[in-house]
């Protein structure tokens, strides 16, 4: 079964009209469900399979951000149904009588808050299912796994019925949900990792912490705790940044200068730097304006490591820019306070 939907979809709101299908088809389970959102798909399960590693693309970046969109909830609101009554000239025909019969009636409430989504999701308005919400409505506990990207772009729901037939479908045991608390101490474990001097090990648990988000971790949670683990998040985007300084600042001057040389150095100053101007791109929310001063702190020791690698060759004059970037650098980040 596939259902295509346009731009702007609300993920309950689809995952709720696939079950109504295979009810009306009188199917006895889902044995294979995913969402295909761009060119990303999602394997839907109680506990979503592993996926192989891929080429990093920027769809699968993790996009914090205030989202004005819609809560989709549902409720049984129940009925008086009367059945009517066969003929009255039979005396073995059944009298009428009356059920109560539950109706599903679901809204879309109005609703600001911060999420967390990944690119493709928020290319699209793809609104994510509330799982916990759905589990409560259909009794099974589903949640989204990693998402797969490089298709065909598209956006579809698929899934493969079980008839009764077949073996019982999604029978697995869901895997525990990260927390925000084990988030939060993989971003301070990035932290006090990068200040140990271990780049590469802070970026691991940097990665590790992005990729532990659940969807609407986010919503649902108080002020404070929001703030906090928003704050953590916009750390760990910000230590995965550390190899790249690292290498960086581990550059020796060469032998002898050339043209071809200064342009890589130029460039590698400038991906870096745009790595943390991308943070407020990743972020959109207060919490990054910190992380985007110590970013301009960090970029600060690249153009003044920069500095050190042109006068040792005797290009002086370069030399003396990239300090006046070093100290503009600086400056920005003290008057930002």
């Amino acid at each position: 079964m596939q259902l295509p939907f346009a731009d702007g979809q609300h993920g309950g709101e689809l995952v709720l009209a696939l079950l109504a299908k295979a009810r009306r088809a009188d199917a006895a389970g889902i044995a294979e469900l995913e969402i295909q959102v761009g060119p990303c798909v999602r394997e839907v399960s109680v506990a979503p399979r592993a996926v192989p590693a891929q080429r990093p693309t920027s769809a699968l970046d993790r996009i914090t951000l205030v989202a004005t969109e819609t809560r989709y909830t549902c409720r049984d609101r129940y009925e008086l149904h009367d059945t009517p009554a066969g003929d009255p000239h039979d005396a073995k025909s059944p009298a009428g009588d009356s059920e109560i019969v539950a109706v599903p009636e679901c809204t879309h409430d109005p609703i600001e808050h911060v999420v967390t989504r990944y690119r493709f999701e928020v290319d699209h308005r793809f609104v994510t299912p509330d799982w916990d919400m759905l589990a409560r409505w259909t009794g099974v506990p589903l949640r989204a796994g990693a998402p797969r990207c490089g298709l065909p772009p598209k956006n579809e729901l698929r899934a493969k019925l079980v008839a009764k037939t077949d073996a019982p479908a999604l029978a697995a045991v869901p895997a525990p949900a990260a927390t925000p608390a084990a988030i939060i101490a993989l971003a301070k474990d990035a932290e006090r990792t990068a200040r140990d001097g271990h780049a590469d090990d802070a970026a691991r648990l940097a990665t590790e912490a992005l990729a532990a988000l659940d969807d609407r971790m986010l919503d649902g949670l108080d002020g404070k705790a929001r703030d906090e683990l928003v704050y953590w998040i916009a750390a760990a985007h910000f230590y995965q940044i550390e190899p790249d300084v690292a290498a960086f600042l581990a550059r020796a001057a060469p032998a002898t200068a050339t043209p071809a040389w200064a342009a890589e150095l130029g460039g590698a100053i400038d991906r870096i730097a745009a790595r943390y101007t991308a943070l407020r791109d990743l972020v959109r929310v207060p919490a990054v304006e910190h992380w985007l001063r110590a970013g301009a702190q960090r970029l600060s020791t690249v153009h003044a490591h920069a500095a050190e690698l042109l006068d040792r060759v005797g290009q002086s004059n370069a030399a003396e820019a990239e300090r006046a970037k070093a100290r503009a650098l600086l400056d920005a980040a003290h008057g930002a306070r």
